[in-house]
């Protein structure tokens, strides 16, 4: 038996708002069935396997802890990590708000 005592620190008190935290990093995590397991992948178009086990509670167990690592961060301490990797991995994504509110070029973090 599991029991999760800080779902309700992550979004909506799920583990789906857990990972939505997780994709604002650019993780791109899905997870289904996979055969008779369950498997996590992480990436859009090119999908790689992350996780895969024989128990869902594992698979919920694994969602949990990543939703958390994020959640329990400060709110101004997660938007600025969001702000930080979208500068390596999508600058282009980068809004006019955040150039303001962090500083920065929205280009490659070498500039």
């Amino acid at each position: 038996m599991q029991e999760m005592r800080w779902l309700n620190h992550l979004p909506g008190g799920t583990l789906e708002g857990g990972v939505e935290l997780a994709n604002r990093v650019y993780w791109d995590i899905s997870w289904g069935e996979c055969g008779k397991q369950w498997c996590v992948w992480v990436g859009g178009v090119e999908k790689h396997l992350l996780l895969r086990t024989d128990a869902r509670e594992s698979l919920d167990a694994f969602l949990y802890g990543l939703g958390l690592a994020y959640a329990v961060l400060p709110e101004d301490t997660f938007d600025h990590l969001v702000f930080q990797v979208k500068r390596w991995v999508e600058p282009e994504d980068i809004t006019p708000e955040e150039r303001a509110r962090f500083g920065g070029s929205a280009s490659s973090p070498e500039q």
